[in-house]
């Protein structure tokens, strides 16, 4: 899981995304995967040459406000098309109380679409549209539909 709390530091940001790999981090409010979500950080939000290491994420995450979501129902070609409508890379599902249930990536459809499984990097990141998970309890939302 890539999530962390808004009272951490650009530090365990960077710990986070060495030791996972994953450039986007969920902020939650407790800092847990199902969490309410109030921001995210990704490689754009930062710049280690220019800020201190014990720098508060709450100070430098996008907040929630900013960011583009889609409740926690919407279908794999909703959400790509949501993502392309608003260039973005990555976008929140999250269920009707705020917290997050899942994250769509770009290249989750992509992948899908030419075979390959999707949300391959595990954590709270596409669960609906892997078989084998099943949104996590916190949330209650029914199995998107899946692409044609």
């Amino acid at each position: 899981d890539s999530n962390l709390k808004p009272t951490d530091t650009l530090a365990d940001v960077l710990a986070l995304v060495e030791r996972t790999g994953h450039n986007t981090v969920a902020i939650t409010e407790d800092g847990t995967a199902n969490g309410r979500l109030v921001g995210v950080v990704t490689g754009r939000d930062y710049r280690v040459s220019r800020m201190s290491t014990d720098l508060k994420v709450s100070s430098f995450m996008t907040p929630l406000e900013k960011l583009v979501t889609a409740p926690a129902s919407t279908s794999l070609k909703e959400a790509n098309d949501i993502i392309w409508d608003h260039k973005l890379n990555s976008l929140p599902l999250i269920d009707e109380k705020g917290r997050l249930c899942y994250f769509v990536f770009r290249k989750d459809y992509d992948a899908l679409r030419r075979g390959r499984q999707a949300g391959a990097r595990g954590g709270c990141r596409c669960r609906a549209y892997r078989p084998r998970w099943r949104p996590a309890p916190q949330c209650s939302v029914e199995r998107p539909n899946r692409p044609a």
